[in-house]
């Protein structure tokens, strides 16, 4: 960043601030949403209530004889709660003009034009690249890292070399098979501290990494990723556009601010995770589909190798796991909308797919390892736009279960200490609380 201004790098320190104040208050947020939703429940079930009341003090439930007095200090805290998310959107929608505003400014500065404008300025794509130069460098993944993320990994070392591909808790079927076909060397053990730069790529939470384990990540660790922000990274050096499908758009822009061309096996890594989070082009963008053409343009990779790439035969055990997760798959309706979950023994992605192609229209599915849960969420394009987002419906039980939830609108996870059914229990809920919210508004719309 040398050959930038004074007065450009001081507003592009602005925009960085002002990205980071807006996440932090999109999450503070979301959490008093969830909240004010659970009070709301426990008003309805108040109203319906004919037996014993009882409420938390400290860890005790003590019995109550005024449950008058109950709904009338839930309803208090209702209201007190709804000025302070109130107040938030004052505040974000204050941010969120300077932020705009700023950008586009910033943008102007470095050239870009209007059409080619992303979430993150152009010169914050240079100044990753800056910072990944010229030194050695660890990759890391999430727990069961999918083709995206290690499309992601594959993608940054081949452009910038003296780089270890880390996977502390395992990669899926699918980037498993496509390291064997690319030859993608990936690591089961690495020390941090022998690297000069630590980077963590498609990866929202420390906790999706460790998984339970003590892992010290350094000040200065690069985050790039997609999903919404968990707060919990350093945001001096985390780098996320979540109007992204996948995280290696990002990467490619990346490399594209480095000045490296995009060779044939770069380009493969990249699109592998442009197909996989983009769900075969359903949950795609227009962004997304011109990105991917860009790539084959300047990679020379035709459509038949793209996808030959990430396909493969399911194997037996797989099958097995996804006729047994429709076996003891139990279901809920609202309107024209079902919900089903089910507990499976592995595979939990593709027990959600079986139960979508079986007729639902949102899936959960949930597995049980010693004290702690995996559980995996997808659902169709058409309940996405109707208004439910599993990213957010897993990121707020997470955050009330303590918890790692998030994800996309339509492909979520969560993972964790906890029971498997009593989360597929939660989920439904509040699956179910939405559907009557698309519902209630679709009713009003007629």
């Amino acid at each position: 960043m040398n050959n930038i201004s004074p007065q450009l790098q001081n507003q592009i320190a602005q925009f960085q601030q002002l990205q980071q104040q807006l996440q932090q208050l999109g999450s503070q947020k979301l959490q008093m949403n969830a909240q004010l939703k659970e009070m709301e429940r426990t008003i309805a079930e108040l109203d319906k209530s004919t037996g014993d009341v009882y409420k938390n003090v400290g860890s005790l439930l003590v019995k109550v004889d005024d449950k008058a007095a109950v709904k009338a200090d839930i309803e208090e805290s209702m209201e007190t709660l709804e000025i302070r998310i109130k107040s938030l959107e004052r505040q974000e929608k204050g941010l969120r003009e300077k932020y705009d505003s700023l950008q586009e400014t910033i943008n102007k500065a470095m050239g870009q034009a209007p059409a080619q404008q992303d979430c993150m300025p152009s010169i914050m794509y240079k100044t990753v690249a800056d910072r990944l130069e010229n030194c050695s460098k660890v990759i890391l993944v999430h727990g069961n890292a999918d083709m995206d993320a290690i499309g992601s990994a594959y993608a940054l070392a081949l452009a910038f070399g003296d780089a270890t591909i880390y996977a502390p808790n395992g990669i899926d079927r699918v980037a498993k098979m496509v390291a064997d076909k690319m030859d993608i060397p990936i690591h089961e053990k690495a020390e941090l501290s022998q690297f000069e730069r630590v980077v963590v790529v498609d990866t929202s939470s420390p906790e999706q990494l460790t998984n339970g384990t003590e892992m010290e990540f350094p000040e200065d660790t690069i985050v790039i990723d997609h999903h919404v922000p968990s707060g919990k990274w350093n945001e001096e050096y985390m780098y996320c556009d979540t109007t992204k499908v996948a995280c290696t758009q990002i990467i490619l822009r990346i490399i594209k601010a480095s000045g490296r061309k995009i060779t044939k096996e770069m380009g493969l890594a990249l699109i592998g995770g442009m197909i996989t989070d983009g769900g075969h082009f359903q949950f795609s963008t227009s962004e997304l589909l011109r990105d991917f053409a860009d790539v084959m343009d300047e990679a020379g990779i035709d459509m038949d190798e793209a996808f030959a790439l990430t396909k493969s035969e399911i194997g037996m055990s797989e099958r097995i796991a996804m006729m047994k997760c429709v076996e003891r798959s139990r279901f809920e309706r609202v309107g024209d909308m079902i919900v089903a979950v089910a507990i499976g023994g592995s595979f939990e992605a593709s027990g959600c797919r079986a139960l979508l192609t079986s007729g639902a229209d949102v899936a959960f599915v949930a597995s049980q390892r010693d004290d702690s849960f995996r559980l995996s969420a997808r659902t169709t394009q058409d309940i996405v736009r109707r208004g439910l987002h599993l990213g957010e419906i897993l990121k707020g039980l997470g955050t009330e279960t303590c918890t790692e939830g998030g994800g996309h609108g339509g492909a979520a996870g969560m993972s964790g200490i906890g029971d498997a059914e009593a989360m597929l229990h939660m989920c439904m809920k509040r699956t179910m609380d939405v559907f009557r919210d698309i519902k209630k508004s679709s009713e009003n719309k007629e």
